[in-house]
């Protein structure tokens, strides 16, 4: 029921858009946006401008990324568990590891988190 057939026969869900209307106040980009509902970023546009037409108002642009903007490479089995706990949290991944990077550095636990001898060598000095 929640469906509706646009003039080109295509059927085009209302809930789709309307979760991208919700998340375009959330000041999320769009790759966030589109990773949270497993669509693409093209899908994402394609469903906010499909809510501006709907609702008749200007909605926030997506936020850029911003310059303290940090990319890195993780491993396969890292990303499936990053994406598990992060749903488990019903958050995005890129969230889940801002927060998790976060946590780590504002409460100092480097040296808990990782082995890699850092610790040893301030103990010896």
């Amino acid at each position: 029921m929640g469906k509706t057939t646009s003039s080109r026969g295509n059927v085009a869900s209302k809930t789709l858009t309307d979760k991208v209307a919700k998340l375009c106040f959330e000041k999320l980009t769009r790759a966030e946006v589109a990773e949270a509902l497993g669509i693409s970023e093209m899908s994402v546009s394609n469903a906010r401008s499909n809510a501006i037409r709907r609702y008749g108002t200007d909605l926030p642009r997506f936020r850029k990324q911003p310059l303290n903007y940090v990319r890195c490479s993780i491993g396969l089995e890292t990303r499936l568990k990053l994406d598990e706990e992060a749903k488990k949290r019903s958050t995005t991944p890129y969230r889940l590891a801002a927060s998790i990077l976060t946590a780590v550095l504002k409460d100092d636990l480097i040296n808990a988190v990782l082995d890699d001898g850092e610790d040893d060598e301030v103990a010896n000095n």
